[in-house]
């Protein structure tokens, strides 16, 4: 299954990291404000953030924020954890230490700690200081779709860490931070080809191809894709899915799509472009990692704005 990413779909990608249209904040902690018509949601990074009564899905106002390195000092007034409130992993390091802070006096489920994570993100997500660490926090989703091998790409971690565990509340809390542990400390692997002049002739006469791709050199035409000089697709871990990314003759990716199956990200390369096994050639681990900051940190804004994917 690969992840259909036009503007008209009404999915979310993760690129865009945009909220989704129906994500549900009231639950997350909320309380009324002075008896006015806000919600206020007190975070434990400092930040406070305001939300119409009437329209609890609309987008989040920050109103004052606080963004500084936090520590938790013993009786002995020595420093047992330090965490930044702006990196998604110290912060989810933080729940699990301390979930009352964070959660109060909730359950301790996975749909509270998600309705958490994702007020929490959304919020810092308007100040640009969210850090997503390294593999990227948004690529957890599409990762624990791999891990399952099973449900659809659109669903959210929560749903496949729920479904995993037969919708058990508690059992599914406690294997989400088994589970990013296990995502934070994968290895990378990537697979990468040059495309030749027979892959782009290839591509110019096929007519069972996934990609729209345009052939011309200068293009202003939303739905075509450029033609890559290089095609890299990630593995994180042991997990099966896979992100695909073309790059220019500079470097630079243009477009990305993910998938659920290892061997639907090669099927679909080889449909669009001819290109065989041998063509692909191995990263080492340390490339792998390295080209992976450089495409999804240095160049995240490229993705989502430039190019859309078309089926035929």
């Amino acid at each position: 299954m690969t992840v259909k990413l036009n503007n008209d779909n009404g999915l979310l990608t993760q690129w865009t990291r945009t909220p989704a249209g129906n994500m549900g904040l009231a639950s997350c902690g909320v309380k009324c404000l002075n008896s006015s018509s806000v919600f206020q949601f007190n975070f434990c990074a400092g930040l406070t953030v305001l939300c119409p009564e009437n329209t609890p899905n609309a987008n989040l106002k920050i109103v004052s924020s606080n963004f500084m390195k936090r520590q938790i000092i013993n009786g002995l007034g020595e420093v047992t954890f330090q965490w930044d409130p702006n990196n998604i992993y110290d912060v989810i390091d933080f729940i699990k230490l301390r979930p009352a802070f964070s959660l109060g006096n909730r359950p301790r489920t996975i749909d509270n700690l998600y309705l958490y994570l994702r007020a929490y993100q959304d919020a810092l997500a308007q100040t640009n200081l969210l850090d997503y660490g390294i593999p990227d926090f948004s690529h957890f989703s599409t990762w624990t779709c791999g891990w399952r091998k099973k449900g659809a790409l659109a669903a959210g971690w929560d749903y496949h860490i729920l479904h995993k565990v037969r919708r058990n509340q508690e059992k599914a809390y406690n294997l989400f931070f088994e589970l990013i542990n296990q995502y934070r400390n994968s290895l990378f692997w990537a697979s990468e080809v040059v495309l030749t002049e027979n892959n782009i002739d290839y591509s110019k006469s096929s007519k069972t191809k996934r990609y729209s791709v345009s052939h011309f050199s200068d293009t202003t035409e939303q739905n075509l894709v450029p033609v890559p000089y290089k095609i890299v697709i990630f593995q994180i871990g042991e997990s099966d899915s896979r992100w695909t990314v073309f790059y220019d003759v500079l470097g630079i990716p243009t477009f990305s799509s993910f998938t659920d199956r290892s061997k639907e990200a090669y099927k679909l390369m080889e449909a669009e472009f001819a290109i065989k096994k041998n063509q692909w050639q191995q990263l080492t681990n340390d490339a792998s990692l390295n080209l992976y900051k450089i495409t999804f940190k240095d160049h995240a804004d490229k993705f989502g704005m430039t190019v859309s994917l078309t089926e035929f």
